[in-house]
C-alpha cells in the first residue's frame, strides 16, 4: 500500500487499541482527560490546541479522523502540549519526554504504519524557545499599545503648548507693534529737541560773536581817546 493509501485510512480497531495501549502507560493520568480549567486555569491561555486520550478515543469513534496518521498526530499533539506547558525536571514533563520517545514504537506494535519522517515532536528545548518567543511577542504588542497611546498623550500636549505659544505670540507681536510707534515719536520728539538744542547753541554762539565785536570796538575807542590825549 502506498503512502497516499495509508494516510486515507483508517483502521478503527488498530487506533483504539494504540489509544488504549497509551492510556496504560500513562501512570500519572496527565493525558487520560481533557485538562481542567478550573485546576489549570492559565493552561487554555498557553495551548492553543488542547487534546487528549479521551477526546482522540471519542474522534476515531465518531469518525473525525480520516487516516491512521491523523490519529498518530494527534498523540503527537498532545505530548508537544505536555512538553510545552510544564516545567522541565517535573514528574510530568519526565513523563511527557518518555511518551514522545515510544509513541511509534507503540503504534507499530499495534499494527498501525508510521511515516518516520512525517512523525516529528519538537524537542523540549525547542518548545520552549518557542514558547518565549510567543510570549516575546505578545509583550512587545503590548507594549507597543502603552508606547502608541504614550505617543497620542504627548502629541496632545505640544499642540496645546503650540497653540498657547501661538496665541502669545500674536499678542507679544501685536504689543511690540504698539510700542514700535511710540518708540518712533519718541525718536521724532528727541530728535526735535536735539534740533532746538543745537538752534540755541547756535545763538549763543553768535551772541558771543556779538559780545566779541562790541568788546573789540571798545578797545579801539579807548586807544583813540588816549591818542587825543597825548595831542
Amino acid at each position: 500500500m502506498g503512502k497516499r493509501g495509508r494516510e486515507g485510512t483508517l483502521d478503527k480497531a488498530r487506533c483504539l487499541a494504540f489509544v488504549h495501549q497509551l492510556w496504560d502507560k500513562d501512570k500519572l493520568k496527565m493525558f487520560h482527560h481533557p485538562v481542567s480549567a478550573a485546576e489549570l486555569p492559565d493552561y487554555h491561555k498557553a495551548i492553543n490546541y488542547p487534546v487528549d486520550l479521551s477526546t482522540i478515543r471519542q474522534g476515531i469513534e465518531s469518525g473525525t479522523y480520516d487516516s491512521d496518521a491523523d490519529v498518530q498526530n494527534a498523540v503527537a499533539q498532545m505530548i508537544a502540549n505536555a512538553l510545552e506547558y510544564n516545567a522541565k525536571g517535573t514528574e510530568w514533563h519526565h513523563q511527557a519526554l518518555s511518551f514522545r520517545n515510544i509513541y511509534l514504537d507503540v503504534a507499530r506494535q499495534c499494527g498501525l504504519s508510521v511515516d518516520d519522517d512525517a512523525a516529528y515532536i519538537p524537542s523540549a528545548a525547542f518548545k520552549d524557545n518557542e514558547s518565549t518567543l510567543r510570549k516575546a511577542e505578545k509583550k512587545i504588542a503590548e507594549n507597543l499599545d502603552v508606547v502608541l497611546k504614550d505617543l497620542e498623550e504627548e502629541k496632545a500636549v505640544p499642540l496645546e503648548e503650540l497653540r498657547a505659544k501661538y496665541k502669545r505670540a500674536e499678542k507679544e507681536t501685536g504689543s511690540q507693534n504698539a510700542d514700535g510707534s511710540d518708540g518712533n515719536s519718541d525718536d521724532t520728539e528727541d530728535e526735535e529737541f536735539d534740533s532746538d538744542d543745537s538752534r540755541e547753541s547756535d545763538d549763543d554762539s553768535d551772541d558771543d560773536d556779538d559780545s566779541d565785536d562790541e568788546s573789540d570796538d571798545d578797545s579801539e575807542d579807548d586807544d583813540d581817546d588816549d591818542s587825543d590825549d597825548d595831542d
